[in-house]
């Protein structure tokens, strides 16, 4: 398949938004399996990150793109039952949630939550 230069633009947007949903979706799953087998945990913390290069020293970091502080409360009003309706980038960011990601779903590295932020 040949591609025209003018895709290029296109297709990054199109990448970075696939990649901000399953972001955001691996944290929505991890959500719902944690309160579904832990009936005593009130709250949590979920941080997705991936694995860049430093442009500095070129080492391989990892870079944090999403954090979120999740509380039992809150996703209640998410029917589990059709997640297929559900929009993981939106219903994640109905929580206390860090994110540093552009219009065309471009996430750039954050500052994540860690446990002491839970008080």
């Amino acid at each position: 398949m040949k591609l025209k230069k003018e895709s290029a633009p296109f297709l990054k947007v199109a990448y970075s938004a696939l990649d901000a949903r399953h972001v955001h979706g691996v944290a929505q799953r991890e959500c719902a399996l944690r309160f579904a087998a832990l009936p005593s945990l009130q709250t949590w913390v979920a941080s997705g990150f991936t694995h860049r290069a430093d442009p500095t020293t070129g080492q391989c970091t990892d870079a944090h793109l999403l954090s979120a502080l999740l509380a039992r409360a809150q996703p209640c009003a998410i029917d589990f039952n059709a997640l297929e309706q559900v929009g993981p980038v939106s219903s994640v960011g109905a929580f206390t949630v860090r994110r540093a990601m552009t219009k065309t779903a471009l996430m750039r590295p954050i500052k994540s939550f860690y446990h002491q932020d839970l008080a």
